[in-house]
Parts: C-alpha cells; sequence; structure tokens
C-alpha cells in the first residue's frame, strides 16, 4: 500500500512458480522460473471506495519489489521491469512500455520511488556480487544516472 497526495494505491502481486509455504511466506522452488503479476487498485477517498482491480503487465526474471509499481508525481503508474520502463496514465487499465536507459551492465531492483521531478531505484550489476548503486531517473525512466552516495569513513 503506497499514499500520494491523498491518493491510495494497493498493489497485490500473484507470483507464478511460488507457492505459499509455512507463516504465509513464499517457497520458491529452486531453479524456478518466477513471473510477477502486480495488481492495481487506486482510492482517492482515504480508502472508502477503490477502483477495480486491474492487471498489470506480467514481469519475470525480476525480484519480487521491482514487479510493484508506484505513483509519479503526475498520477501515473510507474513500474521498471529489467530494462523496460512500464507507465500508465489511467489508473493501470492499460500500460505503455519504453526502453529505460540504465547505465550499462546495472539492472533494476525494488520499488521505484518517486519524487517531484524525479525517480529513483536500487540497481546492481550481474552477478550480484558488487554493493548496489542508487539510480536517479529526471525525465519520466528513460535515462537513468548514478547518485553518488556518502561513503563510511576509512
Amino acid at each position: 500500500m503506497f499514499a500520494q497526495s491523498g491518493r491510495l494505491l494497493a498493489v497485490p502481486v500473484w507470483v507464478a512458480g511460488a507457492q505459499v509455504g509455512p507463516g504465509g511466506l513464499l517457497d520458491i522452488p529452486q531453479g524456478a522460473s518466477l513471473a510477477f503479476h502486480p495488481f492495481v487498485s487506486i482510492s482517492d477517498d482515504g480508502g472508502q471506495t477503490w477502483s477495480l482491480l486491474r492487471s498489470g503487465p506480467t514481469v519475470a526474471g525480476t525480484p519480487i519489489g521491482g514487479a510493484v509499481p508506484t505513483l509519479n508525481e503526475r498520477g501515473r503508474l510507474v513500474l521498471l521491469d529489467g530494462r523496460r520502463m512500464w507507465v500508465s496514465g489511467d489508473k493501470g487499465a492499460t500500460w505503455q512500455a519504453s526502453v529505460a536507459g540504465l547505465p550499462r551492465g546495472l539492472q533494476a531492483f525494488g520499488t521505484i520511488t518517486a519524487v517531484p521531478g524525479a525517480l529513483f531505484v536500487s540497481a546492481w550489476a550481474a552477478p550480484r556480487t558488487a554493493p548496489s548503486d542508487l539510480l536517479h531517473s529526471r525525465d519520466g525512466g528513460s535515462h537513468w544516472s548514478a547518485v553518488s552516495l556518502p561513503k563510511p569513513p576509512a
């Protein structure tokens, strides 16, 4: 559940290829191919009423956090799937994909964070042995660049 400018966003995610294990945790069989299916419902009245539950794009090979859309400052839903940026301007009824220009060798993971004028997402390089980077985009997700983060003292 996300809140932004008085609008609530509920995003249940169905994970194909996984089963619910003890304690309600996802049990992912070794070597399973996963596909994430986010669904979206929006409330403009504090959760008293909700839009119809709408299916988002199916994203495969992305960590579960990456399969969760969020609202940008224009009220559009945005989702980053590997190297594609998905956008919906109609509360999730339709989605358009475009190429997201991530820096070479990086793949996004985690949910996008939207602030006025920019989007942020964590990314890492394969084989995921290096620390993750923080990326930002000022053009709605077409181009991304690394954010210099403070380093701990030596």
